[in-house]
This record gives C-alpha cells, structure tokens and sequence, in this order.
C-alpha cells in the first residue's frame, strides 16, 4: 500500500497550451504536484458536473484524515447518543471502515 500525495489538494483551471479553442481542464493538485486532470470542454452539462467531482477529488485528504479520526471515535460514544436499537452505531463503523479502506487500495475481504 502506498501513501497519496500530502494535501491539501486544489483545484486549477487551466488551458491546453498552444491548442486555440481547446477549451480549459481542471487540474487537481498541491501547488508542486498534479493529481489528475479533468477535461471540461464535452459540452454544458459535463463542464457543469467537472467542476463538483473536481472539488470532490481535492477534498480526498482531507475525508481521509476525518475519516480516520470519525473511526477511532466511533466507539467511545454511549449509546445515549445513538437512536434506540444502536445497530447504527456498528453501521456507521463498518461503513466508515470500508471507505478507508477503499481510499488506501486495501481489499475488504
């Protein structure tokens, strides 16, 4: 398993250099480093959906941290303050744990 690029991750708009009307493409990235790149030039609706699954993209290190730390917490709170029949609590873990696990490539077998 290896580690992402540290964040925090951001996102650019850009132009294809030298290509006239190219139209532009999102770079997501740290100021040193491109993580992907989005094209936003296939029409209205796909240039309207870039950019949130860009913003989505640059949130990613930061989910990760927050994830981590919703998981060690998870089990340190009473079931006072989870609805009555507290499943949801071991729901709520198990769900969080298969998201980080995905985030960090590890297979949930």
């Amino acid at each position: 398993m290896s580690k992402h690029t540290p964040g925090p991750w951001k996102v650019r708009v850009t132009r294809f250099f030298n290509v006239p009307d190219s139209g532009q493409y999102l770079v997501v990235g740290t100021d040193a480093e491109s993580i992907c790149r989005m094209t936003a030039s296939e029409g209205p609706e796909m240039q309207e959906q870039a950019m949130p699954d860009a913003r989505l993209i640059a949130a990613a290190p930061e989910m990760l941290e927050a994830l981590e730390a919703a998981f060690q917490l998870i089990p340190s709170l009473s079931v006072v303050q989870w609805p009555p029949g507290h499943a949801l609590k071991r729901e709520t873990q198990e769900k969080v744990r298969k998201a980080i696990l995905k985030a960090k490539g590890v297979r949930d077998e």
